[in-house]
């Protein structure tokens, strides 16, 4: 019933409108690039759907034989159900539905007779990874007239990156522990369309697809559990699922599709619905290794040996970002460089960070981020790491100190301008005028370091201040807009306002202009009344 290798069942978006296919076509439509979006799938699913298509993929056209992935649907037909066609004839595994629950459905494991699955789910959104479902500001179990994709995608993105969720209610193996979160960190190839460079899904797909398949040799190489280089279970879903019952690592194919949760769907009257069952343990025994385990995505910790973990206040801000990509403490995941075949591209490329946000019990939604690389950047990122995390750390500072230079002036405003009355409180009140600061910092930040770079590589002394000018100035004006309209907003009596107004300007002048704080080479031929001062809070 309602078979992903033959029943049209999943809709996509092309040029030409709504179109609905099998999981082979949407491979192939994947793979021509004509697939613009799928309209049934949550932002905080694509990841979950683009890591189990490639991971899919990669694991069909190995088994295959095959030196790159296919691009039309019958190909990718004949190879994905000849993953479980010798066992199951009649593609139990990919069907969403399977009345003998001693047999596997699509994501779904065989249910041992003495295993019972007492809970419901009645639509898509309630089986699907609730906290984040409600940080996303969608009620739970409003998916009423929910279609077969959406099911599809709830499945894919509940049992490949699902955390804990309460006692026997245990996560994934690809993360740090059940409060952590699967981090997905990538190169995309720009495409040009109309003239613009985009990013396309299905060259995302294609890209990560062919260097798991060609790759596979360096990424068994640099893991050290020793998974077999073939005839690894591939499909956890297809094993019974008995209680206290662990899979080992070293019984899998490297690229395995997991699942963390029991769960079958059956039918309700004509809708479809879930029931879900607890487990004893963790579905793979893997705890230990902190999530280590070769997840071709996922940033590790050089020292800690532990995967890179998005706490529930947790982002991709421009600090995270330079620390996993240029201080040296994160190993690069192997999708995140560039295989032997590109070195020579010169296309240039975009950088994905993707993770839900998670603390205990509860997340802080989901958290993406695109960083655009030139082709020469992406090339040379790994030999010049050191150069560059050197000038993010200058930039970083740089930012530090208009950051003080803001948060003094505007606590003085704050205190009136009575300098003597600034305390703790003072500066709690700049905070929400800082963090806007922060968000026009992390904007600039990384466009402003492959410039200054650039220009210290290639380019003259001077090239290379006009660069660090580009960056630091317009950062100043906007601390100075964000000055004034602080100014304007902080509660003061009207008699101390223009006083405040005026030492607040004097202290944020003073200070960025100082040959301490500041940057007095920017403001070296300004005659304003502002030169040489600098005051403090």
């Amino acid at each position: 019933m309602y078979n992903l290798l033959t029943d049209q069942i999943i809709r996509f978006e092309t040029a030409y409108g709504l179109e609905r296919g099998s999981l082979p076509d949407v491979y192939a439509a994947l793979m021509r690039d004509d697939v613009e979006s799928f309209p049934a799938m949550r932002a905080h699913q694509e990841p979950a759907w683009h890591m189990f298509l490639a991971q899919l993929g990669a694991i069909a056209a190995h088994r295959g034989g095959l030196t790159a992935p296919p691009e039309d649907a019958e190909t990718w037909r004949t190879l994905i159900g000849n993953l479980t066609r010798k066992e199951f004839p009649n593609d139990e595994p990919w069907r969403l539905i399977v009345v003998d629950w001693s047999k596997p459905a699509f994501l779904q494991s065989p249910v041992p007779g003495d295993v019972a699955l007492k809970n419901e789910a009645r639509t898509p959104d309630a089986l699907d990874m609730l906290i984040t479902s409600r940080n996303h500001d969608v009620k739970q179990e409003i998916s009423t007239l929910a279609e077969l994709d959406d099911w599809i995608f709830a499945l894919v993105s509940l049992q490949t990156m699902e955390g804990y969720g309460g006692p026997k209610n245990y996560g994934i193996a690809r993360m740090n522990g059940g409060s952590s979160s699967r981090v997905m960190m990538g190169l995309t190839a720009m495409t040009k369309r109309r003239g613009q460079k985009v990013l396309r899904p299905g060259q995302r797909l294609k890209r990560d697809a062919l260097q798991l398949k060609t790759r596979r040799d360096e990424l068994l190489n640099e893991t050290p559990i020793p998974y077999p280089k073939y005839g690894g279970t591939a499909l956890i879903w297809t094993l019974p699922w008995h209680d206290n019952d662990q899979i080992s690592l070293s019984d899998l194919d490297i690229c395995f599709i997991e699942i963390c949760r029991r769960v079958r769907l059956q039918r309700n009257g004509c809708m479809l619905m879930a029931r879900t069952g607890n487990s004893c343990v963790e579905r793979i025994k893997a705890k230990h290794l902190k999530g280590c385990v070769g997840d071709p995505w996922s940033p590790l910790h050089r020292i800690e040996n532990k995967s890179l973990t998005i706490g529930d206040e947790g982002t991709f801000d421009y600090t995270r970002v330079v620390n996993l990509l240029l201080s040296g403490d994160w190993s690069i995941p192997l999708l995140a460089q560039l295989g032997q075949s590109e070195s020579n591209y010169t296309t240039s490329w975009v950088l994905h960070f993707a993770a839900i946000a998670r603390g205990n019990s509860k997340t802080g939604g989901f958290r993406s981020r695109a960083l655009p690389l030139k082709g020469r950047i992406a090339r040379g990122l790994l030999a010049q790491r050191p150069q560059l995390h050197e000038l993010a750390n200058k930039q970083i500072q740089e930012i530090k100190k208009i950051d003080t230079a803001l948060r003094n002036a505007l606590a003085l405003a704050t205190a009136g301008g009575d300098r003597e009355k600034v305390d703790e409180n003072s500066r709690l009140k700049t905070r929400p005028y800082r963090e806007r600061f922060d968000t026009v910092a992390d904007r600039l930040f990384f466009p402003a370091l492959w410039a200054r770079f650039e220009a210290q590589q290639t380019g003259t002394l001077k090239d290379a201040e006009q660069a660090r000018r580009d960056f630091l100035l317009p950062l100043i004006d906007a601390a100075r807009d964000l000055l004034e309209e602080g100014i304007a907003d902080v509660p003061c009596a009207s008699i101390r306002r223009p006083r405040a107004a005026a030492r607040a300007q004097r202290t944020f002048e003073g200070r960025v202009r100082s040959d301490k704080h500041g940057f007095p080479a920017l403001f070296a031929n300004d005659q304003s009344q502002f030169s040489g001062n600098s005051d403090a809070a």
